[in-house]
């Protein structure tokens, strides 16, 4: 089973629940936080930020990669025992942060996976090198995606061109993939099979890996644009979405891919959702309504689309004024 496994005392220790603060960050942020995990209030959980604490926390520039949180599954839990806590990546650093949103005014993380570990000092060059942490990543880190079953772990994607499976409950890299070979933007795991994780890349390339046997070439589909974000169908295991830098949308039934080589097999719809000098930033699955997903875009456009027998057609759109989406 590897990292899949998860004891009762570690789901203890490791009991997250994404935030109702979550969309406040999210409306503040605009294009700069991208949120995952439903957004239900959580009860006693700390007061969400003010103002004042969003925009120092926009203007710092250290958070604005990728962010991303979790339900746990409450009958499960003692209500003292449930906690609230968000993954954190960031452009600055190689570093992934795990904060502990209980805690107000809390000035350092609860959990930090890789990063900086020193400054080596090379004494016949005279020169300092960076030193990271085992298993680091060594370039920012731009996606982030719990595991909703086994929920020690948290699945990465880097600038280094890597995809990475942490263990949060021993604060180690358990696995990492190197089947891309640009920034891996995008990752997200199966709903239904919850060992399948996806993962989009700048090599215009989508990847599907089973992480017990990550040394397995996968399944690659070709998309012909940078990836910008992925989706898993939450009514249908085996589809996804994919939104790229071309302003379109393409959706995807796994059922029909080639193991070890690029799939050239159409895409079950193509939408040229936006602005084809837009790319697509955020897609997302109405979990009560199947068929129902939300695009928002670089044009700073939010649109609902029907997808009814994987014939797209956009019942509505809207422009927030809130700048890209």
């Amino acid at each position: 089973m590897g990292p899949f496994k998860v004891e009762r005392e570690v789901r203890q220790r490791l009991v997250r629940r994404s935030w109702n603060c979550g969309k406040n960050i999210l409306k503040a942020t605009q294009s700069n936080l991208a949120t995952k995990g439903s957004l239900k209030p959580v009860p006693d959980a700390a007061e969400p930020p003010s103002k004042e604490e969003i925009k120092e926390l926009i203007e710092s520039g250290a958070f604005t990669a990728s962010v991303d949180g979790i339900n746990e599954d409450e009958e499960e839990m003692e209500e003292e025992e449930i906690r609230n806590f968000v993954s954190i990546g960031s452009k600055e650093t190689p570093t992934i942060e795990i904060w502990d949103l209980d805690v107000r005014h809390e000035e350092l993380p609860c959990i930090q996976l890789g990063g900086l570990e020193e400054m080596e000092i090379i004494k016949k060059k005279k020169s300092k090198k960076q030193k990271y942490k085992e298993g680091s990543h060594t370039d920012s880190v731009l996606g982030l995606a719990w595991n909703k079953e086994f929920r020690n772990i948290l699945a990465s994607g880097s600038a280094d061109n890597k995809v990475k499976v942490w263990d949060v409950a021993t604060g180690t890299c358990k696995i990492t993939m190197e089947h891309h070979t640009k920034e891996v933007q995008a990752i997200a795991w199966n709903h239904c099979a919850p060992e399948v994780l996806l993962s989009g890349s700048f090599d215009q390339t989508v990847v599907l890996k089973d992480g017990r046997q990550p040394s397995h070439s996968g399944f690659k589909w070709s998309v012909m644009s940078d990836v910008e974000s992925l989706a898993w169908d939450p009514h249908c295991e085996h589809s996804f979405v994919v939104s790229l830098e071309d302003g379109t949308v393409k959706g995807f039934d796994i059922r029909t891919a080639q193991s070890g080589s690029d799939s050239d097999l159409k895409p079950s719809f193509t939408i040229q959702a936006h602005d084809q000098d837009k790319g697509v930033s955020s897609i997302s699955y109405n979990i009560s309504a199947p068929n129902l997903l939300a695009t928002g875009s670089m044009d700073k456009t939010v649109k609902l689309w029907e997808l009814t027998n994987n014939e797209p057609s956009c019942i509505a759109s809207h422009k927030p004024k809130a700048g890209a989406v």
